[in-house]
């Protein structure tokens, strides 16, 4: 296998995988990695080594593509570059935490300058693609998001595409304040107290603001809701009145036991979908009561399931996830006076995660 390369001039040369001579008479040698790219190891003229990365045959794919006139944004090369460089940072900081002399690896100055190149016609294309009246809200929401990212910094929370995607969907200040705050709730952070107080500053209360209002309608999480709160509530009540079936959630349970139930056939124990399995299929609302007792493995199935998959196989069958399929759960945070949270990555797939308090009209119409 080939590919292409950089040499120090700029020319581009061809180098082997297999190690077999090249165009540097087998003074240039290849080794496979785990990205997409190759590394190269190559010698300068006074026998110093030096490595730098293969990236031009991506280079070159992205100006045959531009040259045909078809999409091809600089972003689905990021994800690599940004790869690569921290590789590289790591490898450099390891020898300068040693004091060693090897020479620190970087991108050599004609990649460097051909990724640059890439980039500024990125940026242009993308500037020239987006209409005037949507220049604004871009800059806008780009610095709302830098600014709730900063925000939460001194907590060591990180928002996520879901968490802002569902901030920036709510109805209202309050239920944006509502959403945050509970969101930390269900997932138990540290600093929950800390993260409540400052949330209702105004500086919070403008960023979310500002992504509310210049944010488009495309919504990522549409499945997953989660209502909590003291047993008694009403959490369960109301939740029952939106779905068309119900399970009751055990410690004990496994992925299994959510997508199966055992029927018998002439005495031998056959497979019969479970009302989980069925919902999926159809687009039913389920509800899983006390969601919060399911094992670490159960809830990683439900994660799975809970994003915007279309179909998963489970057990060599393909299952179709139907786009109106969706979960209620239900829970107590404490249970037996134990703290029981769920996982931060399922909570980032709630499109409400909603608490419930004891409700005084709700009593009296249980005692009339």
């Amino acid at each position: 296998m080939k590919f292409l390369d950089y040499d120090y001039d700029g020319r581009i040369v061809t180098f082997s995988i297999t190690r077999r001579r090249d165009k540097h008479d087998g003074k240039g040698r290849a080794i496979e990695t785990d990205l997409i790219f190759p590394i190269t190891y190559d010698y300068s003229e006074n026998k110093n080594p030096e490595f730098y990365y293969a990236l031009s045959e991506m280079l070159r794919i992205h100006k045959r593509r531009v040259r045909l006139g078809l999409d091809d944004s600089f972003d689905r090369y990021k994800y690599y570059l940004d790869k690569l460089q921290k590789i590289m940072d790591i490898h450099n900081a390891e020898l300068d935490a040693t004091g060693s002399p090897n020479t620190r690896l970087r991108f050599c100055d004609a990649v460097s300058d051909a990724i640059a190149t890439m980039r500024n016609e990125n940026q242009v294309n993308a500037d020239e693609s987006i209409p005037e009246e949507n220049k604004s809200s871009r800059k806008v929401l780009t610095t709302a998001v830098q600014r709730i990212i900063d925000f939460f910094n001194e907590f060591d929370y990180y928002p996520s595409i879901r968490f802002v995607n569902t901030l920036a969907h709510s109805n209202s200040i309050e239920d944006a304040l509502n959403y945050t705050q509970n969101y930390f709730k269900l997932s138990d952070a540290p600093q929950l107290v800390g993260i409540c107080e400052k949330i209702n500053s105004p500086e919070y209360q403008t960023i979310v603001t500002d992504i509310m209002n210049n944010s488009s309608s495309n919504r990522v999480n549409n499945r997953l809701h989660i209502y909590f709160g003291a047993p008694g509530s009403g959490k369960t009540t109301y939740a029952s009145t939106l779905v068309n079936s119900t399970m009751v959630c055990r410690s004990d349970m496994t992925p299994q036991d959510i997508m199966e139930e055992f029927d018998f056939d002439n005495g031998n124990a056959t497979f019969k979908p479970s009302a989980f399995y069925l919902a999926m299929e159809r687009g039913d609302s389920i509800l899983l009561d006390e969601i919060n007792l399911l094992s670490y493995d159960v809830l990683r199935f439900l994660q799975g399931v809970l994003d915007n998959k279309t179909e998963i196989t489970y057990k060599d069958r393909v299952v179709h996830i139907h786009p109106d399929f969706k979960v209620y759960g239900t829970m107590n945070l404490c249970v037996n006076g134990r703290h029981m949270p769920l996982p931060e990555p399922l909570v980032d797939r709630c499109v409400e995660c909603r608490e419930f308090v004891p409700d005084v009209e709700l009593i009296v119409n249980g005692l009339l």
